[in-house]
């Protein structure tokens, strides 16, 4: 019990991390984004650049985890329903005539 309880800090605190990096990154977008820009080479613009590439990598790693959960779920409700009709599976339960 110690040891799911140790595991789940260190998720919670691992989600929360993304979540302040995410919010974070929105806050540094939305404060830069009317900067004035030296043209090439500016380091704001750089920055913001960056940024907008790690919100269009969460978007993909969101909508893959989406898509990966709802499989996974899909699969062990089928699976559940496969193991729950062949423990019911009796024969009288399955009219099954015994001509013994």
């Amino acid at each position: 019990m110690k040891r799911w309880t140790q595991q789940s800090m260190v998720v919670l605190l691992l989600c929360l991390a993304l979540i302040a990096v995410t919010i974070l990154s929105a806050a540094l977008v939305l404060r830069h984004a009317g900067h004035q820009c030296i043209g090439s080479g500016c380091k704001v613009c750089d920055q913001l650049r960056h940024t907008g590439h790690l919100f269009q990598q969460f978007s993909l790693l969101e909508t893959g985890f989406l898509i990966a959960t709802i499989l996974f779920i899909r699969s062990f409700l089928a699976l559940r329903e496969a193991v729950t009709q062949g423990r019911n599976a009796s024969p009288v339960r399955l009219k099954v005539r015994l001509n013994h």
